[in-house]
């Protein structure tokens, strides 16, 4: 299903989504976490294309994982506190593809022209923007490079790929200034989209009172 029910939410709904989830993840219990890993899973249904982007996001992931269960495994650390720490690290992978792998960016940047207006607001929205497509930049080149299963050239390739991106700097800055600058004439956010977003953040906050 691709039914915009996540793309056209409002910013502010996608903030708050994205800020409750995250702070619960630190004091969530295995219950807690296990209900809302099937919740975000569910929610993301409404955009099917986001489970493709939640794989390869763990993908990338997977590598931080192996490096800490190694130093868990030479330092002798306590299992089940080691294997909490590692589902919340997914939790949080999950968290970010659910609410930022489906957007309109020509309607959360609409909503963002107010803050524009004024110079700190323009830089904190340029650089979100500058992020959003360095990582989009960095993926792709990563993608394009050669596959291994080498820890030794999965690290260069990692390195190739930042290097590469780091090249695109001015390309992609010019490209966030023609966002900033253009009239960005769109349809707003549909209030079935944002409805959709406060039942979703109700049914968040709910299971994080249990």
């Amino acid at each position: 299903m691709n039914s915009g029910l996540i793309r056209n939410q409002h910013l502010a709904m996608k903030l708050a989504i994205f800020v409750i989830a995250i702070a619960g993840a630190f004091e969530a219990t295995w219950r807690q976490l296990a209900i809302q890993f099937l919740i975000f899973l569910i929610f993301m249904l409404l955009e099917h294309q986001t489970y493709a982007k939640l794989l390869f996001a763990l993908r990338r992931a997977l590598f931080f994982l192996t490096a800490y269960w190694v130093f868990v495994t030479l330092f002798a650390a306590d299992f089940l506190a080691a294997l909490l720490f590692s589902a919340r690290i997914i939790y949080l992978v999950l968290v970010m593809v659910a609410v930022w792998g489906a957007i309109n960016k020509p309607l959360m940047l609409r909503q963002c022209r107010p803050c524009t207006r004024f110079e700190a607001g323009r830089k904190l929205v340029s650089y979100l923007l500058s992020t959003v497509y360095f990582m989009q930049a960095y993926f792709q080149a990563y993608k394009d490079m050669p596959r291994s299963e080498k820890l030794q050239d999965i690290l260069q390739n990692a390195l190739d790929a930042g290097a590469r991106v780091h090249a695109q700097s001015a390309e992609i800055a010019a490209k966030v200034e023609n966002d900033l600058s253009s009239a960005l004439v769109t349809e707003p956010s549909t209030i079935k989209a944002n409805l959709v977003a406060a039942i979703f953040l109700f049914v968040l906050v709910m299971v994080g009172s249990l």
